[in-house]
């Protein structure tokens, strides 16, 4: 039984390594920080602009900005955790005190009775179930995958949010475009 259960536990230890990669967004315990200066569908508009309507200037902050960058600014919306309950079977020994009393003739000339109290321990096997769970890490789904605290998804890339407030005017034009059908997104 101990065989199986490493075995099903050993594609969730694989995933312990891919879970660490992208921290859960509650982990700091702050709420994201949203732009002011953009209303939430020019914020999804932005961050849907597929590659070939990116204008040059926004593709060169991006690509300035991910030479800078590891991958440390992809979150997770939920917690990246599987709980699993393990259970197991064990053997346990209770001791019992036995007691038995005899009486046998005894004193003068065998008048009197006198009791002869025996006691003797035994062992009694039983058997329990022990429950315990385990948190264990794994990735985060595909459709959880936002952009971490201080930084906003332009399209499909994470970007700082103190370098998005240097375009801001650029940006809130162009998602407005996007908006009015000027710019389409597919």
């Amino acid at each position: 039984m101990r065989t199986v259960s490493a075995c099903l536990l050993l594609p969730l230890l694989f995933g312990v390594v891919a879970a660490n990669l992208i921290p859960w967004v509650g982990e700091d315990g702050g709420e994201l920080q949203t732009i002011d200066w953009l209303t939430d569908d020019q914020q999804k508009a932005l961050a849907s602009i597929p590659p070939s309507m990116i204008p040059t200037w926004l593709q060169n902050v991006i690509d300035a900005t991910n030479r800078d960058l590891n991958n440390d600014h992809w979150c997770c919306a939920v917690r990246p955790v599987q709980t699993i309950v393990h259970s197991r079977a064990d053997l346990g020994y209770h001791s019992v005190a036995n007691k038995q009393t005899t009486y046998e003739s005894c004193g003068f000339l065998w008048l009197s009775r006198c009791s002869i109290n025996y006691v003797w321990y035994s062992m009694n096997a039983y058997y329990y179930t022990s429950y315990w769970s385990e948190e264990v890490p794994i990735t985060c789904p595909p459709n959880q995958v936002i952009c971490c605290n201080g930084y906003i998804k332009v399209a499909d890339h994470c970007l700082p949010l103190a370098l998005v407030q240097q375009y801001h005017g650029d940006l809130a034009q162009l998602a407005q475009l996007i908006n009015a059908g000027i710019v389409s997104i597919g």
